[in-house]
């Protein structure tokens, strides 16, 4: 059996997401070594050639930015790089590419249509292994609305008299949701590499299963248990979502939405119980719509998911969507449990539910991605008969988006 074709580095304080991407790459054909520590990794560049190194951007004895820059520096020859992060951002990016001789500046450009937009430009020298100027790079972000947010609190530090009655309750709730921001970035980078491994390993489980001539039922069984396994790791990764889109800035992009077909393919992608029966209807004058479909279908998904759980023992949906008001609102109904009197005033309000699993914040997320689309939410609801969710969405000439 020949060499491998590619040497892999992994650079990765998290011993069990190293083993995983170990074996899978592995399994593939590739050499793969593994470290722990940056200096770890830099003694085994001294040993061996690699053609990929994957780093984690939080090491424990120095931050992958620095080891990157190490590499760069260094007479070890070019190596593609690729950093893995929970915090992915540009500026991370331009830190992490960041040598010496680098400098920033900020400015501003109008665009053809007339709007102001303000731009900061990250810019660096980079050096052959004589240390002469080879050429330069560099990485663009918009940051007009950072500049716009100092020119408010700039109004408001000169107007404080006139406006802190009226904002005390607005940056009340922005603290809030800085705090929520920084959980939910804590929360995700600290859950999804163990949820990455789970989900990894059922992979690696399931394919041993198949080439191991177990038993055909046996191995039914064990393959129900693993879909057990990833569906309650989906599960999790759904509540860190949540936590994200809760917090998160919202920038809606529109497009044509065909409905009968986006509200097909979004039931059939859902996991529904077979007790569960779907059915869908759109009426004339409602089959297409401009919004931003990423943002409808999660919307449509977490209303869902609201129904289904709302029927443990089965039951009857129906998502009907329906010319309203120059718009178009899109209804989903379950025969289920129905909503507790005592929590409807609040429903919408992050960490608010009725259920016994979940962090409540499903609803709050539809209510803001309605918000941004322009749209409106409503709710009936009848203990022990279900419950109607109604999202209005603007017609495309009223799409603000």
């Amino acid at each position: 059996m020949g060499a491998p074709e590619y040497y892999v580095l992994l650079v990765d304080d998290d011993a069990s997401l190293l083993e995983t991407m170990k074996e899978i790459l592995e399994g593939r054909g590739y050499c793969v070594d593994t470290s722990q520590t940056a200096s770890d990794a830099l003694k085994k560049f001294k040993e061996r050639y690699y053609d990929v190194v994957v780093i984690d951007m939080v090491l424990p004895d120095k931050p992958g930015t620095e080891l990157l820059r190490e590499l760069e520096t260094s007479r070890i020859p070019r190596v593609r790089k690729i950093v893995l992060t929970g915090h992915a951002s540009l500026e991370n990016a331009a830190h992490s590419l960041n040598g010496e001789d680098a400098f920033e500046q900020l400015y501003r450009i109008v665009t053809k249509d007339g709007r102001i937009r303000w731009v900061r430009d990250y810019t660096w020298a980079r050096r052959d292994d004589s240390n002469r100027v080879t050429h330069y790079q560099g990485i663009i972000l918009d940051v007009t609305d950072e500049v716009l947010a100092k020119e408010i609190l700039k109004e408001y530090a000169s107007n404080l008299e006139k406006i802190v009655y009226e904002r005390t309750k607005s940056l009340r709730e922005a603290e809030r949701m800085a705090a929520i921001g920084e959980t939910a970035l804590m929360v995700g980078h600290d859950l999804r590499n163990p949820l990455q491994v789970i989900v990894n390993l059922a992979h690696i489980m399931r394919e041993n299963v198949r080439s191991a001539g177990i038993d055909q039922a046996v191995r039914a069984k064990i393959e129900r248990d693993l879909d057990t396994l990833v569906n309650q790791a989906e599960y999790m990764n759904k509540i860190v979502s949540d936590l994200a889109d809760f917090s998160r800035p919202l920038e809606p992009k529109a497009e044509r939405i065909y409905l009968p077909a986006f509200l097909e393919a979004l039931t059939r992608d859902a996991k529904i119980p077979e007790g569960v029966d779907v059915s869908i209807s759109v009426e004339r004058g409602a089959e297409e719509i401009r919004s931003d479909p990423s943002m409808l279908r999660r919307v449509i998904v977490n209303l869902v998911t609201n129904a289904v759980q709302a029927m443990p023992s089965g039951g009857s949906m129906r998502i009907a969507a329906r010319p309203a008001q120059g718009g178009v609102a899109i209804a989903v109904s379950d025969t289920g449990i129905g909503i507790p009197p005592e929590i409807r005033e609040s429903l919408f309000k992050p960490f608010v539910t009725g259920k016994a699993k979940g962090m409540g914040l499903g609803l709050s997320v539809v209510k803001r991605f309605v918000d941004q689309l322009g749209g409106e939410i409503s709710f009936e609801s009848e203990v022990g008969k279900g419950s109607i969710f109604t999202v209005w969405l603007p017609g495309s000439d009223q799409t603000p988006v």
